[in-house]
Order: structure tokens, then sequence, then C-alpha cells
């Protein structure tokens, strides 16, 4: 029963520090930049990933693809990329800035440029500290289909199972597809 509470509170703490750092109201078009063309509607994405054996799929109103397993989970979303939004490290950059502003209290890596879905984008994570349990999420960003694509992963640092979990969340990051529908 602990086990159920700390993930729903893990989940709650994983969705708000995803939101604090989200700078894109979804709801109205913005122009991607290119000639002639819109941005994608969010919910238009098709998420693909390579489930490992004991994760399951969740549905989530508030991200385009959602798996867990015990207390792990992982996480796709996407909004609207505004025609201003033209590097991704300044992008990352600006929503580390607001998840530091709040959630001072976390300990944040310093960003790298890595490849994901083919395409260029930086990652970089968090440690959370909650009741004594220590979370790390890892944020990797991207910009496709005219969408700031975030994938997120969260594990627990402080259970026995920690190397496996990350390992884990790294095959489901290395994984991720989108594609317009």
């Amino acid at each position: 029963m602990l086990k159920k509470v700390l993930a729903a509170v893990l989940a709650l703490c994983m969705m708000f520090a995803a939101l604090a750092g989200c700078g894109i109201t979804p709801g109205t078009e913005e122009d991607t930049g290119e000639a002639g063309s819109k941005a994608a509607d969010p919910a238009s994405i098709r998420v693909t990933v390579d489930l490992p054996d004991g994760w399951e799929e969740k549905p989530n109103n508030f991200a385009n693809y959602q798996a867990v397993k015990e207390t792990s989970m992982f996480t796709v979303t996407s909004s609207r990329k505004l025609s201003s939004d033209n590097d991704i490290v300044e992008y990352v950059n600006k929503d580390i800035d607001t998840m530091k502003q709040a959630f001072g209290d976390a300990e944040f890596s310093g960003t790298e440029k890595i490849d994901i879905d083919e395409t260029e984008g930086v990652r970089f994570h968090a440690d959370f500290e909650i009741s004594g349990m220590k979370q790390r999420q890892i944020y990797c960003y991207y910009f496709k289909h005219g969408l700031v694509i975030m994938v997120q992963g969260a594990y627990m640092l402080n259970e026995d199972n920690a190397g496996a979990a990350s390992a884990e969340i790294e095959k489901l990051i290395s994984s991720v597809k989108t594609e317009k529908q």
C-alpha cells in the first residue's frame, strides 16, 4: 500500500515538475517559422516505445504516452513550438531556470546534447527529495513536427533496483518514435 501511495505522490511531483518547466500554453495555433506551415496539434502525435518486460502503458489526459513499472514512470508529452523557439539548448535552459524557481531544493545536472527520435535534442536530470526518498527525473527535449517533444523518465534513487530502473529508462528514451497522424 505504501508503495502505491508513494508512486502516486511521485507521479504528481513528476507532473508538476514538467508543468513548471513547460513554457507553452496549448490551444492557439502558432506559426512554426516554415513558409505556410502551422504547428501540429499535440494530440495528433502518435508515440511508439519499445517497452521492457514489466512495464505497462497507462492512459493519461496530459501526455501523449505514459508507462509505469512499480515506482518508475516514463512519459512523452508534446506542446506547440513557437516560431520564436529556434534553439533547443536555449529553450531547455529557460525551462531549467523555471523549474529551479519552482523546485529550489532539487539538484539539477548540466545539459548535454543527444540524438533522440532521429532528431538533435538536449537532456538533463533533476533529483528531488520527497519524504526522505530521492527520485531522479530525466528530461529530454527536441523540436519535431512543429512541436516541442519532452521525453521524461523517473525512478527512485534509493531503491535496490535503481541501476536496473535507470537502464530501463535509458532504453525507453532511445526507443521513442513520434509521427504525425
